[in-house]
């Protein structure tokens, strides 16, 4: 185990807790959207549903190509990651099922809630399971960190600029 001195393990942590800012404002999003009556136009809807789906697919891609493949080699783990990785195959098919589709429905909103449901858990488990396991062990969860938010940011810069600007203007800086 790495001996570090008290405040560059709590930096350590902080560069880990990656998904912190998903939990932050990824309740609220989801209650806007079940929220969204006669207030939201479908647009507006949609545009939300299109941002949480954007984040959690960025959130997902990361976790698979930078967390997952050092937790498990870290770890030597053979139960965690392949749960979460059966996870976010259930969530990206959710995410197929909403994405782009208008937002009436029951049926739409029953996606989405269960999609809301389905992230909570997951996080959840990575937060009290697989965190904790990083945080103990021997993982360079600074450049951890620093790769993930390179990777974010670039991946965040795929879709059009004109959509994301939109999307953005729409829904207010939620990133």
């Amino acid at each position: 185990k790495q001996h570090l001195p008290k405040q560059r393990k709590k930096n350590r942590w902080r560069q880990l807790n990656f998904c912190a800012p998903i939990m932050h404002w990824l309740p609220s999003f989801f209650l806007t959207v079940n929220r969204a009556t006669a207030k939201r136009t479908k647009k507006n809807k949609k545009e939300i549903v299109a941002k949480i789906c954007e984040e959690l697919r960025v959130h997902a891609q990361v976790d698979e190509e930078i967390f997952y493949p050092a937790f498990k080699k870290a770890m030597r783990d053979n139960l965690l990651v392949p749960e979460a990785t059966v996870e976010h195959a259930t969530l990206k098919d959710l995410i197929a099922q909403v994405e782009g589709q208008e937002p009436d429905g029951e049926m739409f909103d029953a996606k989405i809630k269960v999609l809301s449901q389905y992230v909570k858990h997951h996080i959840k488990e990575e937060q009290n399971e697989m965190f904790p396991k990083a945080k103990a062990s021997n993982m360079d969860l600074v450049e951890m960190g620093v790769q993930i938010a390179q990777s974010k940011q670039t991946l965040m810069r795929k879709p059009a600029e004109s959509e994301l600007m939109e999307t953005s203007a729409a829904l207010g800086s939620f990133t």
